[in-house]
């Protein structure tokens, strides 16, 4: 097998958990660096820094590894089971890990990949 006939890491299935309906039950699949992008950028206004090459690599991968870290610290580690409680629409979406419940930020959700089980 080719290495470019690998399946990728994260399957067609997978969709960011701010698009799951309440009462789901589902199972985290993966945790990417950038969400959707909910705003239109208006021209001339890029990103600060945009002048000296954009943003700086080493610390996206930095705020990356905190997020993935702070994520599997409130429990949610890559093939547990949890129930969406609360989410889809622009607001914080609660889901119920192990027993407990968390709230995650609606940015912070739309990072999260899940399949439905």
């Amino acid at each position: 097998m080719a290495a470019d006939d690998r399946k990728p890491v994260t399957s067609i299935e997978a969709k960011p958990l701010t698009t799951v309906k309440d009462g789901t039950t589902c199972r985290l699949v993966d945790i990417v660096e950038r969400g959707p992008r909910f705003r239109r950028r208006v021209a001339g206004h890029g990103r600060r820094g945009a002048r000296h090459g954009g943003r700086h690599r080493g610390l996206a991968g930095r705020r990356h590894r905190e997020m993935v870290r702070r994520i599997m610290d409130l429990g949610l580690t890559r093939g547990c089971t949890f129930l969406v409680v609360h989410g889809g629409g622009k607001g914080p979406v609660l889901v119920e890990v192990r027993g407990t419940r968390i709230a995650l930020g609606h940015h912070l959700a739309a990072r999260i990949l899940v399949k439905e089980v």
